[in-house]
Formats: C-alpha cells, structure tokens, sequence
C-alpha cells in the first residue's frame, strides 16, 4: 500500500522499510492419532448430518495441508 503511494508520489519513501518484522513463535503441533479419528468418527454416527460432514471435511482438509507441508524446512 505504502509503495503505490511512493508510485503516485503521495510519499517520498516507505516509512515500513527500517521496520524490523518480530519473530514467529513456532509451536509444536498437535495432532489425533489414528484411535483418535476413529472414536471420534463413531461417536459422528449419533449426530446430526451437518455436524458428521464439518468434521469430516477438516479432517480432508487437515490431510490436504499436511502433505502441502511435507519436504518444507521449518
């Protein structure tokens, strides 16, 4: 944002460029293991459709980001 106002001549410089960016705590993650999907999909099958689907569609969505990861340096 403030680059284009440097382009428009709005501004002389990006007063951002001697920030410094604070660093990222990296926390460990948490993850079910593979007992803990399946009792949590049993007890799903007593619930309403809406909520069997929402959970089922973050854990899809959770094995998707998970292999987006693999071979990335932490």
């Amino acid at each position: 944002m403030l680059n284009q106002a440097i382009r428009w001549e709005i501004m002389d410089k990006n007063p951002n460029l001697k920030a410094t960016k604070p660093k990222k705590e990296h926390k460990e993650k948490k993850f079910y293991d593979e007992g803990q999907v399946k009792k949590l999909f049993d007890v799903l099958e007593n619930e309403p459709l809406k909520y069997r689907l929402l959970i089922k569609f973050a854990r899809l969505y959770s094995y998707k980001q998970d292999s987006s990861y693999k071979g990335r340096n932490r």
